[in-house]
C-alpha cells in the first residue's frame, strides 16, 4: 500500500508539471501570435504611409503641373494631354525597372533620343521609351520598313517613309495613327503637337502638309515647284515654319530656306544658298532660325537678317539641338591625326563654350547646356564649359555606337547593351 500511495503522488506531480508546461506553451504561442499581429499591423501602417506619401506626392505633382498648365496655356504652347502624360509617367515610375545595364537587340537600334527624363530607342520594328531605372514606360511595335522619328518636348512623330503610315505618341503611349498616300521626304512635330510632312507630289517637286494636333486635320499645303523639302521646323508658338529645299541648277546643287507664316498661309521670306547643301534647320526661338551645313551655319534673325558663319580647318560631323533652342556641334579635323572641337551656342547664336579633344568625335548629343561625346579613343566625355577642370571623361565597358545625355547622366549604347554612365 505504501508503494501505491507513492506512485499516486508522483503521478499528480507529473500531471501538474505537464499542466505548467502546457500553460507556458500556450503563453508562448499567444506571445508569438501577438508579436506576429503587431508586426503585421506595423507592415500595414508602413504600407499605408508609403501609399499616403505617394498619393501626396502625386497630388502635389498634379497641382504643380496644373498650375504650370494654366500658366503655359495662356502662352499657347502646351496642351492638356501633355499634362496628362506627365501625370501618367509619375504614377508609372513609382515602381522601378531592372536597372542598367540593359540588353536590347544587337544592331537593332537605329537611333537614340531623349524625351524629358526618358530615353527613346527607335528600333527595327518598335519604338521603346525607358526611364532612369530601365523600366519600359512606352512600347509601340510596328511594321514600318523605313522609319523616321521626329521629337518635340510634347510629342513623338514616327512615320514610315515608304508607305506613308505614321503614329503620334506621348509619355502615355500611342495617341493617334494615320496614313498619307505618298512617299515621305521629311517630317516634324512642334511643341504644340502640330506636325507636318514633306511628301512626293505629281504636280510639284514636293508637297508640305501641316496638321492640327487637336483633331489631326490638315491646316495648310505648301507646294514647292523646284526643290525637294528635306527639313522642317516649327516655331515654338506653332505660328511659323522653316523649310529646307534642295535643288539642282546647271548641274550644281543648291539649297533654299523658306520661312512660312502658318496663320497667313504664305511665304514670309526665302534665302538662297548657292553650292551649299543644308542639312539642319530649326527655330531656336520665336524670331531666330538656325541652319547647318558641312562647313558652317547660319543665324537668321527676325525672318530677314541672315549671318553666315564659315569654319576653317574642319567640317561639322555632328549637330544637336536641345529643348531650349540652344545648339552645339562637333568639328572634326581633316587629317587622321587631327582631333575635334566641340562648340555650344545659346538660342540667339551667341557662343557659350568650346572645348578641344585630342580624338575624333564618333557620337554626339547636347541637352541642358551639356555636351556628351564619345571619342575614337574609346572614352565618353561630358563637357559643359571652356574649363577642362569642369569637363570629365569615363570609359564605358563597351565602345559607344550611340549616345544620349540626360542631366549629368550619359546613356551609351554599344553591341546591344545600354550603359548608364554618371558623372
Amino acid at each position: 500500500m505504501k508503494d501505491g500511495k507513492e506512485n499516486t503522488t508522483l503521478t499528480k506531480e507529473q500531471s501538474e508539471e505537464q499542466m505548467r508546461q502546457r500553460m507556458e506553451e500556450r503563453r508562448a504561442v499567444r506571445a508569438e501570435q501577438k508579436k506576429a499581429l503587431e508586426a503585421k499591423k506595423a507592415r500595414q501602417e508602413k504600407a499605408q504611409k508609403k501609399i499616403g506619401l505617394a498619393v501626396t506626392i502625386a497630388l502635389g505633382v498634379i497641382v504643380v503641373l496644373s498650375l504650370l498648365f494654366l500658366t503655359a496655356q495662356s502662352l499657347g504652347n502646351v496642351t492638356f494631354s501633355r499634362i496628362s502624360d506627365g501625370i501618367i509617367q509619375v504614377f508609372s515610375n513609382l515602381k522601378p525597372g531592372p536597372g542598367y545595364p540593359v540588353q536590347v537587340g544587337k544592331n537593332n537600334v537605329l537611333r537614340t533620343e531623349t524625351f524629358g527624363d526618358d530615353l527613346v530607342l527607335l528600333e527595327n520594328g518598335s519604338l521603346l521609351m525607358l526611364n532612369a531605372t530601365a523600366k519600359e514606360v512606352v512600347s509601340y511595335p510596328n511594321t514600318f520598313s523605313s522609319p523616321r522619328l521626329s521629337v518635340s518636348n510634347s510629342r513623338l512623330l514616327l512615320s514610315d517613309c515608304k508607305t506613308g503610315r505614321y503614329a503620334l505618341l506621348g509619355g502615355s503611349g500611342l495617341l493617334y495613327e494615320g496614313e498619307i498616300q505618298n512617299t515621305i521626304y521629311a517630317c516634324a512635330i512642334g511643341s504644340s503637337g502640330d506636325y507636318a510632312f514633306s511628301t512626293k507630289s505629281d504636280k510639284s517637286a514636293s508637297l508640305v502638309s501641316f496638321y492640327d494636333a487637336k483633331d489631326n486635320s490638315k491646316r495648310f499645303d505648301f507646294k514647292c515647284a523646284e526643290e525637294y523639302i528635306i527639313g522642317i521646323s516649327f516655331s515654338a508658338n506653332g505660328k511659323k515654319a522653316a523649310l529646307i529645299g534642295i535643288g539642282t541648277k546647271d548641274a550644281l546643287d543648291y539649297s533654299k530656306l523658306y520661312l512660312i507664316s502658318l496663320t497667313e498661309q504664305k511665304v514670309i521670306n526665302e534665302f538662297l544658298y548657292d553650292g551649299i547643301r543644308l542639312h539642319t534647320v530649326f527655330y531656336s526661338d520665336k524670331n531666330t532660325v538656325v541652319t547647318g551645313f558641312k562647313n558652317g551655319y547660319s543665324v537668321i534673325r527676325n525672318e530677314k537678317d541672315r549671318k553666315d558663319h564659315l569654319l576653317s580647318g574642319g567640317s561639322i560631323s555632328h549637330f544637336a539641338v536641345d529643348s531650349r533652342g540652344s545648339f552645339a556641334f562637333a568639328v572634326n579635323g581633316y587629317s587622321d591625326e587631327a582631333g575635334s572641337t566641340v562648340c555650344a551656342y545659346d538660342s540667339k547664336g551667341n557662343e557659350q563654350f568650346t572645348a578641344d579633344l585630342t580624338c575624333k568625335v564618333t557620337c554626339f548629343d547636347f541637352q541642358d547646356g551639356r555636351i556628351a561625346a564619345s571619342g575614337s579613343d574609346g572614352k565618353v566625355y561630358l563637357i559643359r564649359s571652356d574649363n577642362d577642370k569642369n569637363n570629365k571623361s569615363k570609359a564605358p565597358k563597351i565602345a559607344s555606337e550611340k549616345i544620349a545625355v540626360i542631366n549629368k547622366t550619359v546613356y551609351s549604347l554599344g553591341n546591344g547593351t545600354i550603359e548608364k554612365i554618371k558623372f
